[in-house]
């Protein structure tokens, strides 16, 4: 391929997009600066995360510079692998977790909730399976997606 083709033509329209980013940014560092301590922190900081990476993969790609691309696409791939990893050992985590406060904290439900969620990664996809040959089809459709969203959801919030 010559230096001259463009690998993944991008519209320069879409460089408004990070104005997102921005926005999201600004956002996040006013609200942390008026009060480090709230939850919505969390929320504005990965928005602007996301959008971030989005824009920049945008840009990258872009650009049309072909080693900068291919170690780009390197690392996200590198990246995929090492979130794919922590999905799976999240539950693992989870109880290892649970052992740990079970030894050195009460036995409260506040502090037991990690043990219940190890346990229900690692339960609900198996019982979804399976309930889904016994239950109606929108049933067995949802027992089947919702255990995995909410390890997807986790796995986000956690990283």
């Amino acid at each position: 391929m010559n230096d001259a083709a463009v690998w993944v033509p991008v519209p320069s329209m879409f460089y408004w997009g990070w104005l997102v980013p921005l926005i999201f940014g600004t956002i996040f560092g006013w609200r942390y600066h008026r009060d480090k301590v709230r939850l919505g922190n969390g929320i504005w900081f990965s928005l602007f995360f996301y959008s971030f990476l989005t824009m920049l993969a945008i840009t990258i790609l872009g650009s049309n510079i072909h080693w900068l691309i291919i170690i780009s696409g390197t690392l996200f791939v590198l990246l995929i692998l090492l979130i794919g990893l922590i999905f799976t050992l999240q539950a693992f985590l989870l109880l290892w977790n649970a052992w740990i406060m079970w030894r050195h904290e009460s036995h409260t439900l506040a502090n037991m909730l990690t043990l219940y969620l190890g346990l229900a990664i690692l339960i609900l996809p198996f019982l979804g399976n399976l309930l889904s040959s016994h239950v109606p089809q929108p049933v067995s459709y949802f027992l089947t997606v919702f255990p995995n969203l909410v390890i997807f959801y986790l796995g986000f919030i956690t990283i």
